[in-house]
């Protein structure tokens, strides 16, 4: 085969009935216009195609792009969510140690006056027994008291001071 500006020469062998070889030529040519037609079809169809391509490359940087703001919007909104957890998160500590600050609070308050109500009715008792053992004792016996009523005030002192 050969192949040229004139078109395509093939060049064969042919038997012929009788059974003697001879060579035959076959010249086959195609118009330049059928090639040039051709040309154009096959030009238009790629730039067809290259139009869709580039349509799709379009469609898809598009997709791409709203994809990536999606992703940075979720981003944000994770971080937003992160804080505001970690904020809810140190606010009911917060309110938790508040609240267990109260609640000692309030039980302190409640244990200092019943130390108080205790305090009051120990010096009540203590200045009754004080007087009852004062009364039982006597005249003669004063050192004795004098010593019971400084143990007394030390008694007194002590609960006083608490």
């Amino acid at each position: 085969m050969i192949i040229s500006r004139i078109g395509l020469i093939y060049i064969g062998k042919l038997f012929s009935f009788y059974g003697r070889p001879q060579a035959v030529y076959f010249i086959y040519t195609k118009p330049r216009k059928m090639k040039r037609k051709k040309l154009e079809s096959l030009n238009l169809r790629l730039r067809k195609e290259l139009t869709l391509s580039q349509q799709t490359c379009k469609v898809l940087r598009e997709q791409l792009e709203s994809i990536e703001r999606q992703i940075l919007k979720l981003r944000t909104e994770k971080e937003q969510f992160r804080r505001h957890y970690k904020a809810k998160k140190t606010d009911f500590e917060l309110y938790v140690q508040r609240t267990e600050s109260q609640a000692l609070n309030s039980t302190l308050v409640k244990n200092i006056q019943l130390i108080r109500a205790n305090k009051k009715a120990c010096i009540s008792l203590f200045s009754k027994l004080e007087r009852e053992y004062l009364f039982s004792l006597g005249e003669d016996q004063k050192a004795k008291k004098q010593d019971v009523k400084y143990l007394l005030e030390q008694i007194e002192n002590v609960l006083e001071s608490l």
